[in-house]
């Protein structure tokens, strides 16, 4: 089934800098990569600033799902990065191969379900600056609700994720947006 949410994260994924911002995120500041990508898709189509109330929304919808499924599969497979004592390395490389493709089905599968948690109308007439300043405050509520919001270097991959996302909009707009909603750090 057709997924704009997940095209869109499949593209910013795929862009200079972003996976090591969004690993470093979900490493050092304990975020899940969906929500953040969610955060800045809701602000690409124009939806705005979705408010506290929809990001919990949207984490109640998949909170069960990261943690008993997507996470998990994540655990397993670094635990097999670096081979298994006693067992064949390529069969374990082999199997930790098939865990990324389940780890990645499962991931899809959350995000079809946060495309569906929260009622959005898209507006293409919002001007990319004021897209970019909605995904940075979705991004900022959602740092609120618990992400550990004090690592030095959140600022700078929020900023590389959003310049991803908005490249039309000057690194030095994306810097004070960051600034301004993310005050704290």
């Amino acid at each position: 089934m057709p997924n704009p949410f997940w095209d869109f994260s499949v593209d910013v994924y795929g862009r200079d800098g972003v996976p090591p911002a969004c690993l470093a995120l979900q490493e050092d500041c304990g975020v899940d990569v969906n929500m953040v990508l969610f955060c800045c898709w809701a602000g690409e189509i124009g939806a705005g600033h979705v408010g506290l109330q929809n990001i919990r929304r949207a984490l109640g919808a998949i909170n069960s799902w990261h943690f008993g499924v997507v996470r998990g599969l994540r655990t397993v497979r670094n635990q097999l990065k670096s081979g298994f004592r006693g067992f064949n390395d390529d069969a374990v490389q082999e199997l930790r191969k098939s865990i990324l493709k389940i780890e990645l089905d499962s991931e899809r599968m959350e995000q079809d379900r946060l495309a569906n948690a929260v009622s959005m109308t898209p507006n293409p007439d919002v001007p990319s600056e004021q897209k970019a300043s909605d995904a940075a405050a979705n991004l900022a509520d959602y740092f609120a609700l618990g992400a550990n919001s004090s690592h030095k270097d959140r600022n700078r991959h929020v900023a590389t994720i959003l310049t991803a996302c908005f490249q039309e909009v000057p690194l030095t707009k994306i810097d004070r947006i960051v600034a301004d909603d993310f005050s704290d750090g």
